[in-house]
């Protein structure tokens, strides 16, 4: 006969907070960051949508695909959150 293993799981183990961390401190926990790329970022973002604020801006991935690079940016305004591709060519000799 199979001997039962009894586990005990207490509900505080695993909570997901009710409310996100603002995003005024998420650039705290980025690992890599470059003020210069951000405020581009950020001023684009601004001229799209002039009427918001960025409270945080964050590189989510780099690739080079056929010489050209490309930048996947998070940012999060004061009303909503985009997406922002960048590419650029990179010369190779």
């Amino acid at each position: 006969m199979a001997k039962k293993i009894k586990t005990s799981r207490n509900k505080s183990d695993c909570i997901i907070p009710d409310h996100p961390v603002p995003a005024r401190e998420l650039s705290q926990y980025s690992v890599d960051n470059d003020p210069h790329s951000e405020n581009d970022i950020a001023d684009y973002v601004h001229t799209q949508a002039s009427d918001e604020t960025v409270q945080h801006v964050e590189k989510i991935k780099q690739k080079v695909v056929l010489r050209d690079k490309y930048e996947i940016w998070d940012v999060i305004t004061d009303r909503d959150r985009y997406w922002v591709i960048t590419n650029s060519s990179l010369d190779f000799p």
